[in-house]
């Protein structure tokens, strides 16, 4: 699934886990995707707001991991 929509959220299947690292990957993936449809600034701003979305992915599975260990 390429679409990714603030309203479309709840029927993703990933709507149970919108603030968590897999719902931040898919939206990255289709940033990313989407980044591959336009020109210039647009895309640049795609781009980054897809390495932003991958790296608060990172972010969430490792303070995962950290709560998890304790």
């Amino acid at each position: 699934m390429r679409f990714c929509d603030a309203d479309a959220c709840t029927c993703c299947p990933l709507a149970d886990q919108l603030s968590t690292a897999s719902c931040r990957r898919h939206k990255a993936q289709f940033c990313m995707w989407l980044s591959t449809t336009q020109q210039g600034g647009s895309r640049t701003a795609l781009e980054k707001l897809s390495l932003e979305l991958m790296d608060e992915a990172s972010a969430l599975e490792k303070e995962g991991d950290l709560a998890g260990s304790h």
